[in-house]
């Protein structure tokens, strides 16, 4: 099994203007050399593409197995209000006479979970095929089917039966999903276009004509990148290194120092503004339990802060200067060498 689609194009006249993906149907039992999780490879393939939201989803059952699948199943879930799934019931010519009561009531959407609704067909032969019959002889032998059938050609009357009928509901709810998808086409085309004029925008009318400003063009374009990678980079260091800050502390010592200095500073400020002489210990000024708190809270946060300030007014200069003019001017240097080589 290959991930890859075969593509085929017809063009005609007559056909209507569809894009068909046939997916595979979905193996329970490996058979000769494929892989014991063939079944779910199939699943998982054919969720890649019914999951979008501008497909509709056809699922194909015949006639005389059991209408309530897996491919339904696994319809329902991507699609649980049915308005992109259409159900194709084939083979009624195989249908036992016992069981056309319940093929109408699918027909009639009466029995399966809501979905678009659900048409059936019957398809061509292998003996049609191998006796070359034309396609057009072969279509009316699918009519005349429907219409002599006692139960079936109800279906016909009503346009849910053949496959010219079928083409036309798909065209027609190909159009009505379309009308439908159109608003939020229109938002992803106009995000589109906005992304690209500030792509745009970054290289003002784009690259010179002229040869000899062609090569200030580009040194410039890639100073400009270099840049915004390095400051990207610049950026992750510094989150990197303050994450680690807060993970391990490694500012005891200097915190310690801070907070006795911010101590030391607030009792000169109490001495002077009480006009007394400094006490040899920090128990003259009595304060309540609150006010204490308040104090010692107060004398942290200013040790805190003051040393934050001064490794950020370390720290990020330096970081940045490593950035721009070591790292950035070896890149650009090499890259310089590299477009001269082209």
């Amino acid at each position: 099994m290959t991930d890859k689609l075969i593509s085929l194009e017809v063009t005609s006249t007559n056909v209507p203007d569809l894009t068909f993906i046939d997916l595979p149907g979905i193996a329970h039992v490996p058979v000769k050399a494929q892989p014991e999780d063939i079944g779910e490879q199939i699943k998982r393939w054919i969720k890649k593409f019914i999951t979008k939201q501008d497909i509709i989803i056809l699922v194909v059952v015949p006639c005389n197995v059991d209408i309530t699948t897996t491919a339904l199943k696994m319809a329902e879930e991507v699609d649980p209000n049915g308005e992109r799934t259409l159900g194709i019931l084939t083979k009624p010519d195989l249908v036992d006479k016992d069981e056309e009561d319940e093929v109408m009531s699918v027909i009639n959407n009466i029995i399966i979970y809501p979905i678009k609704g659900s048409m059936i067909v019957r398809c061509r032969g292998q003996q049609v095929i191998m006796d070359r019959t034309p396609f057009d002889e072969a279509i009316q032998m699918e009519k005349d089917f429907f219409i002599e059938h006692p139960h079936f050609r109800m279906p016909y009357k009503e346009g849910k039966a053949t496959i010219p009928k079928l083409a036309e509901k798909l065209t027609l709810e190909l159009v009505l999903h379309i009308e439908k998808s159109l608003p939020q086409l229109k938002e992803q085309i106009q995000l589109m276009l906005a992304e690209t004029q500030t792509e745009l925008d970054r290289f003002n009318s784009g690259p010179p004509t002229d040869p000899e400003q062609w090569m200030d063009f580009v040194t410039d374009t890639k100073i400009e990148n270099i840049k915004q990678l390095k400051e990207s980079e610049a950026e992750t260091m510094l989150k990197t290194q303050f994450k680690m800050e807060l993970m391990i502390y490694t500012q005891y010592s200097v915190y310690t120092n801070t907070l006795n200095m911010w101590n030391r500073t607030e009792e000169e400020v109490e001495r002077q503004s009480h006009n007394v002489a400094r006490p040899p210990s920090n128990s003259l000024y009595k304060y309540s339990d609150t006010e204490s708190t308040l104090k010692a809270l107060k004398h942290h946060l200013k040790s805190y802060y003051s040393i934050m300030s001064k490794r950020l007014a370390d720290q990020v200069p330096l970081v940045i200067k490593h950035k721009v003019l070591q790292e950035s001017a070896v890149q650009l240097q090499r890259e310089m060498r590299q477009l001269k080589k082209h």
